[in-house]
């Protein structure tokens, strides 16, 4: 009898697994028990320091980038900032990358159903992408932002995949860009591919090709207004300006904190871009010695993940005939390189270089899921690679699994 109630209650399960419910409600239920463990775990970062800003920021004395928009919308709920608020208001942006990462993950699995060796690749790398530490790892702890910026661009594919819907897309961006123009050096290179391959699918759509002109204009001119306003606002020196926003914290700030928020993080609102530029180079790069981590970060983990993704993306353009959709796969390997200069000003290279492979990762799944043609025959010639280099493929697995765990 037990075991007519376990082959039953296997049969339900096996069933359960089977639907396309299933794809979404089991991707939610792992990603919301992990949010939720490292909530009551206490594992949610207090915002501090610089980032504190972007919980304070309001447009009362002009247009503040960098997390204006979010700081404008918290100060119409809260005339206050706590430290435990802002814990409270990164759970809640965790939970939005959770729902919107768990509808993605779920119709990647349901496009896949019937497929069982494709759904097989592509739940491997849905798996990296989860345990990757630059994705939610970091992001589902994180006081930064960019997990938002990410919910956004994740929420762009999905409504790219719709006549009906992807005119939201322009707007989406141009919202991020605004919360943070670091947007248009991470998760916005996925939209924008997505985007033009869309375009390209569509047999040169003009609607589409329309999208693609709103979006990518919007995001610039949002980003170089924003450049060119940002010295408008409305305060004689950076420690007013600091001292103005923080009046809303009813948290700490110590002295060395206040004077290196001062110096470091809001000077460029006041001096001329180039002078700030040479700062960032000169004190923050070489007299601080951030150079050296960064290199070392770039050499080492940057440059391997680089050379990888390159050999991928010339196979699916040697495996392509079409020349725009080769063009396409150009921009899919080079886009990191646009990084590089980003990466030199704020000494940031795990920022910018996790972000690159979250976003060739998604690309991957995202071109597997939608079966094109040339990027399968380049994963069948990776895949045939590694079974004939076992030993070598090893060696680079257990490499790049040191950064992982």
């Amino acid at each position: 009898m037990n075991s007519e109630k376990i082959n039953t209650l296997f049969s339900k399960l096996k069933k359960l697994a089977s639907t396309d419910a299933f794809c979404f409600i089991a991707p939610f239920t792992v990603l919301s028990l992990w949010l939720i463990a490292l909530v009551l775990g206490g594992k949610v970062e207090k915002a501090s320091g610089y980032y504190i800003l972007y919980y304070l920021y309001t447009f009362d004395r002009g247009l503040i980038t960098r997390g204006g928009i979010t700081g404008e919308v918290i100060s119409r709920f809260f005339d206050t900032v706590s430290p435990e608020l802002t814990v409270q208001i990164s759970a809640f942006l965790s939970a939005v990358l959770v729902l919107v990462s768990s509808i993605c993950i779920g119709l990647a699995l349901k496009k896949t159903k019937n497929e069982p060796g494709t759904r097989s690749v592509v739940l491997f790398f849905i798996i990296l992408l989860c345990v990757l530490p630059v994705s939610f790892r970091i992001f589902l702890v994180d006081q930064k932002f960019d997990k938002l910026l990410w919910a956004i661009a994740l929420l762009c594919v999905l409504l790219s995949e719709k006549k009906a819907t992807v005119i939201l897309v322009p707007a989406l961006c141009v919202l991020a860009t605004l919360i943070n123009s670091v947007f248009l050096f991470t998760s916005m290179f996925l939209v924008s591919l997505v985007l033009l391959q869309n375009f390209y699918d569509s047999r040169y759509s003009k609607y589409k090709l329309a999208i693609c002109f709103f979006a990518y204009s919007g995001m610039i001119a949002t980003a170089l207004i924003s450049l060119a306003v940002q010295k408008n606002i409305q305060f004689d020196s950076a420690a007013e300006m600091v001292d103005y926003f923080f009046s809303r914290y009813t948290g700490e700030l110590s002295p060395s904190d206040r004077q290196r928020i001062i110096y470091s993080c809001v000077n460029d609102y006041f001096e001329p871009f180039s002078t700030y530029f040479v700062k960032a180079i000169n004190e923050y790069g070489i007299a601080r010695g951030n150079w050296k981590p960064c290199l070392f970060h770039l050499l080492f983990l940057g440059v391997p993940c680089f050379t990888c993704f390159s050999v991928f993306w010339l196979n699916a353009i040697r495996a392509e005939s079409n020349r725009f959709q080769k063009f396409i796969f150009v921009l899919c390997m080079i886009f990191p390189l646009v990084t590089i200069p980003l990466t030199v000003f704020t000494w940031e290279a795990s920022r910018y270089t996790g972000n690159s492979l979250l976003v060739q990762m998604c690309l991957l799944v995202y071109y597997i899921v939608h079966k094109n043609p040339a990027v399968i025959s380049s994963l069948k010639k990776s895949a045939g690679f590694v079974k004939r280099h076992s030993v070598l493929s090893a060696i680079c697995a257990a490499y790049f699994a040191m950064y992982i765990f």
